[in-house]
């Protein structure tokens, strides 16, 4: 029997594949639902903390400068950050809190000479300044991981449409689709694969028609 003359023949090389080919659909399946998991508690999570800084937030707003208002205690002072600061884990401060115990009208922004007052109006301003940004910075970590989620979601219909891993394309490493490409182009394995240093080769030739 006369030998097929070769008119073309190459070399596929890859990693070795991480998984067998018939648990890869049911571990990516797994994989996939668990991140989707991680996300989901991280949005809760973090959806918990924006609703805590836009109440806090609205707070903070109802203090004007400009205007006109009754100083507080210590005792007032204290009840009202409590109220606040467990939950947005910010450092905030009231600034109607005066030192001197007798009640007294000021205007807020205005010199009042009280030290603690004074210094809570400062804090005030800054922690009005770091709710704003932790706010935005929510509002865009919350986006980011929604899309994941629907990333996610796309990805896993990949797999929930086809569980044959022997049909569905998508479970098959890049070394295994090369093999596959060329066989639909007339090229036929040489032996099998063999290995070396991780690296999988598979020779494959085209024979004359």
């Amino acid at each position: 029997m006369k030998n097929k003359k070769i008119v073309d023949y190459i070399v596929v090389n890859g990693g070795i594949p991480e998984e067998n080919l018939l648990v890869r659909i049911k571990n990516k399946i797994s994989e996939i639902n668990k991140e989707k998991y991680n996300n989901t508690r991280e949005i809760n999570h973090k959806t918990e903390i924006l609703k805590n800084h836009n109440e806090l937030l609205k707070e903070l707003n109802k203090f004007e400068i400009g205007k006109e208002y009754k100083s507080i205690d210590y005792n007032e002072k204290a009840e009202w950050e409590n109220k606040f600061s467990d939950k947005s884990k910010i450092k905030i401060a009231n600034p109607l809190y005066f030192n001197d115990k007798v009640e007294k009208s000021f205007v807020l922004g205005e010199r009042t000479y009280d030290f603690a007052q004074e210094a809570a109006f400062k804090i005030f301003k800054k922690s009005t300044t770091n709710i704003k940004e932790k706010i935005s910075n929510l509002e865009y970590a919350l986006g980011t991981k929604t899309r994941e989620i629907k990333e996610l979601d796309e990805e896993l219909k990949k797999y929930e449409s086809d569980l044959n891993p022997t049909t569905n394309s998508i479970v098959k490493e890049i070394f295994e689709k090369q093999v596959l490409e060329l066989v639909k182009m007339g090229y036929e394995p040489l032996g099998g694969v063999s290995v070396s240093r991780d690296i999988s080769y598979q020779a494959m030739v085209k024979y004359e028609a």
